[in-house]
């Protein structure tokens, strides 16, 4: 005899009976217009901190996990400082490459998602 689910089958009356055509909704599932307007001051102003609808999509976009960059939270970095020792300036304008010779402090921070074996 097969197994009879009757809670299983009132969902599925329940979902096709009165399904909803698709609405776009927040995270609290309320219906919402669109998510690409925000509340601004003016037609070029800042967006306001009131606009619920926006807030909420930015914590979720937020709070995201990407589980291909979780691998990159391994590493190790270096203090140092960054020289010019040719003449660069035809390929870039920045400022820190303006003349030889010039010391610019930097960081470096190495990941340990590129291993390869050195020996072959």
């Amino acid at each position: 005899m097969k197994y009879y689910n009757k809670q299983k089958e009132n969902h599925y009356f329940f979902f096709f009976l009165f399904k909803t055509p698709d609405v776009l909704t927040t995270g609290t599932g309320c219906p919402i217009d669109t998510k690409t307007s925000t509340m601004t001051v003016g037609p070029r102003g800042p967006i306001l901190l009131q606009d619920v609808q926006f807030l909420d999509e930015m914590s979720h976009f937020d709070r995201e996990r990407i589980p291909e960059r979780v691998v990159h939270a391994k590493g190790g970095g270096a203090f140092g400082y960054f020289e010019v020792t040719n003449d660069i300036s035809k390929y870039c304008k920045a400022a820190i490459f303006n003349r030889i010779g010039k010391r610019t402090p930097c960081v470096v921070r190495f990941s340990t998602v590129g291993k390869y074996n050195v020996n072959g």
